[in-house]
């Protein structure tokens, strides 16, 4: 029996006591509204079921009236429900629905369908002017559970700083949803709106784990297929902070950010700070398309976050009207903040012409490391273009003897301006693309091309990087009509940094073609690495292309005379030497297996002059 018992109770009550005429009427608080301690029994009367204690004895919830009791009672702030069991049926909720629960006063309960195969069907319609977060349930806080459910229809919010899910607008400190689907749209429609398939924003300790989403994701500012943003440092007042979690979800749904700005658009979520992301993927049905920060799991990764063993399936894209899109990742569109891409592979082709900084894991890579992870989607944009990462400042790519793949990168990559790499477009400050294990290289397959500084693992390095222990196998091509069309089979422009033990097999063209390195523009080292590739442009060198205006230093390179061709000049070690008195170290450095003593050597340099220090190891 619901309320009305308690109601024909008061009505009793009410007729007796008046007929006496008193002065005053006390009627008992809990009559009408039960205590805030919820054990069991206490909501027998508004609720069919058991006494709430345990799922076997969970209230029914079945109704429109029911959902309203629920959410009339937290408004009231009467109870929260925490520790109360709620087991929902199919519903229909598109008449006259509003959120049960807001960020102020979340629902605490647990709130499950029957059981992962069998989940209740509950279709509601929102569109909220007034309250901040908004889907099924407005907010999830500490302690609630939601379960065994798929949500469907459509959830809008327009409030200013508007937060939407099909399940939760915010998932609090220490809540959960498990095993719950979401269908129809979501949407966050003003110049901050946050919109999630599942929930709107996750804060510090909430977890979504096993769910699915399968809605039309739309948020202004940030827009995931699982969770519009999950930030590790928002957080309740006098709530401990907590990692929040996304593990094993997937998104089959479409997803975009709407604004120019700086927006968020991710497979899973728009953005995660201080947040973890494991075991999640997106499949070839889904689509995320944005014009900043897009990526096929998240938007940004920072703060600490981590995104691992993930995949994504799922079409990149930035629409029409973006003149400039940038920062476009097959896992994450950026990186940084000593955040972290692991164990996760793109399988997506991204083919967005006007864009720059797109990589087959992620475009921009800032202070932040991407480890044992790799692409196999061809990636087209203009400049800084890289099938790992698009462009890396004081960062690095790594793979360990844990590395699983044959390659890092098995597709083609292409840009229509400036540094390409087929591992990375370019890197800067102090970055690393290395294998710590010995027995393994970070390995190039695809082919590389651009209008200038193509290199087969890094377009262009510079201010003291490393790139250590690489092989490169596919063919490297840049233009030929000017002296800033440079193509390496190992890097395209190496400036002030390293390079040891590199293998190039690739065939290698460009103005300036060098069977490792394109040109050398500041003071390099070039260790333990060899050409085994044909080399051909106006310009070509066995190992340079062009040593330019510098002196550098060779150690133990090795280089054949046979399939170096230019159309100008060419050279087994250096094709072209721009500026005088410039100086270069060779110790132990061979060309057709012969140790090269005298550098003016006829064919070891196609055009110039360079003083040389020899030294035999």
């Amino acid at each position: 029996m619901k309320i009305l018992k308690n109601v024909f109770i008061l009505f009793a009550v009410l007729f007796i006591v008046t007929a006496c005429q008193p002065r005053y009427i006390f009627i008992p608080s809990d009559i009408i509204n039960p205590p805030a301690e919820d054990n069991g029994g206490k909501w027998d009367d508004y609720f069919e079921g058991g006494d709430g204690l345990s799922s076997a004895t969970a209230y029914v919830i079945s109704d429109s009236n029911d959902i309203q009791t629920i959410r009339n009672l937290i408004a009231e702030g009467t109870t929260d429900f925490s520790g109360v069991y709620f087991r929902a049926t199919d519903m229909d909720l598109t008449s006259g629905f509003a959120p049960i629960g807001t960020g102020e006063l979340p629902f605490n309960g647990i709130f499950e369908g029957p059981s992962d195969a069998d989940r209740a069907e509950i279709k509601i319609t929102v569109n909220e002017t007034d309250q901040e977060y908004v889907g099924l349930f407005g907010g999830l806080g500490e302690g609630a559970i939601v379960r065994y459910i798929n949500v469907s229809g459509i959830v809008k919010n327009e409030t200013s700083e508007g937060r939407a899910g099909m399940i939760a607008g915010i998932l609090g400190n220490g809540a959960l949803i498990e095993y719950c689907s979401a269908e129809g749209s979501v949407e966050a429609t003003t110049s901050k709106g946050m919109a999630g398939g599942i929930v709107g924003k996750v804060n510090a300790g909430g977890t979504i784990r096993n769910s699915t989403n399968n809605a039309t994701v739309t948020g202004s500012m940030y827009a995931g297929g699982i969770a519009g943003a999950i930030n590790g440092d928002s957080k309740e007042e006098g709530q401990v902070a907590g990692i929040p979690i996304i593990d094993g979800c997937h998104n089959d749904g479409a997803v975009s950010s709407t604004e120019s700005g700086t927006v968020m658009a991710g497979g899973i979520v728009g953005e995660a700070r201080n947040a973890t992301i494991s075991n999640c993927y997106t499949t070839e049905s889904s689509s995320v398309s944005g014009s900043y920060q897009v990526g096929g799991i998240a938007g940004q990764t920072t703060g600490g976050a981590t995104i691992e063993n993930s995949e994504n399936r799922g079409k990149i894209t930035a629409p029409d009207t973006v003149t400039n899109p940038k920062y476009i990742g097959g896992i994450s569109g950026g990186l940084g903040g000593n955040a972290e891409i692991k164990n996760s592979v793109n399988y997506a082709a991204i083919n967005i012409p006007t864009a720059t900084e797109i990589g087959g894991v992620a475009g921009n890579v800032n202070s932040a490391s991407i480890i044992n992870s790799y692409n196999e989607g061809a990636i087209t944009g203009t400049s800084s273009i890289g099938g790992i990462a698009g462009s890396m400042n004081n960062s690095k790519y790594e793979i360990t003897e844990d590395f699983i793949a044959e390659v890092s990168n098995n597709a083609a990559i292409t840009g229509s301006a400036s540094n390409v790499g087929g591992i990375i477009g370019s890197i800067s400050n102090n970055s690393s693309v290395t294998s710590t294990d010995t027995t393994k290289k970070i390995i190039n397959s695809g082919t590389v091309n651009s209008n200038g500084n193509s290199g087969g693992i890094v377009g262009y390095a510079d201010n003291k990087c490393t790139i250590n222990n690489v092989s490169n196998e596919g063919d490297v091509k840049s233009a030929t009509d000017a002296n800033s069309k440079r193509a390496g089979g190992i890097v395209g422009v190496i400036s002030n940094s390293t390079l040891i033990n590199g293998i190039n097999d690739g065939e290698v063209v460009g103005h300036y073609a060098g069977g490792l390195v394109g040109a050398i523009t500041n003071a390099s080292l070039i260790e333990n690495s060899q050409n085994t590739g044909k080399v051909s442009g106006t310009y070509s060198g066995g190992i340079l292309g062009c040593l330019w205006n510098v002196s550098s230093y060779f150690n133990s390179v090795d280089s054949t005379s046979a399939n170096i061709e230019g159309t100008t000049n060419h050279g087994s070690v250096i094709g072209h030497v721009r500026g005088n008195n410039l100086s270069i170290t060779l110790v132990n450095c061979h060309v057709d297996n012969t140790l090269v003593t005298d550098i003016t050597q006829e064919g070891y340099i196609g055009n110039g002059t360079v003083k040389a220090i020899y030294t035999e190891a």
